[in-house]
């Protein structure tokens, strides 16, 4: 279950603009978290074949000019993101929900892995307390 796969990542360029245009965000510094929740998956089966979430990880070329710091922090992004979503999954799983979420790197400067790993854990528990809380509105 630590690994991550094609299939979770969001590539499909419709699914992009959906996520882009309707998300709800919330900010834990540095990270910026916008997502969009799928309540019943017998309408889209085919988006969440084997997995519940399909993530996009950006980096601001804006803030980060060469592409080997935005790499950088992609894979830093990637790896939180890989050793840290089984309890949303889980939640997720439970529910029979999906998920499109979007972590975005907002920081200026480089945070220590240790730092964005533990910043990455509160943007999961708020992201498995909104699919729980949203199950119960059901």
């Amino acid at each position: 279950m630590f690994s991550f796969n094609k299939e979770e990542r969001l590539c499909n360029q419709k699914q992009i603009e959906l996520l882009v245009k309707t998300s709800d965000s919330f900010l834990v510094y540095p990270i910026k978290v916008g997502y969009v929740l799928t309540t019943d998956l017998s309408q889209k089966p085919h988006i969440f074949l084997n997995f519940p979430a399909k993530v996009l990880i950006t980096v601001s070329k804006r803030r980060y000019k060469h592409a080997h710091d935005r790499n950088r922090l992609k894979r830093l992004l990637r790896e939180v993101y890989r050793l840290q979503k089984n309890g949303l999954y889980d939640a997720l799983k439970q529910k029979n929900m999906g998920i499109l979420i979007q972590f975005s790197y907002i920081a200026k400067e480089e945070q220590p892995f240790l730092e964005i790993k533990t910043r990455a854990a509160k943007c999961f528990l708020k992201l498995t307390q909104i699919v729980e809380a949203t199950a119960t509105d059901l």
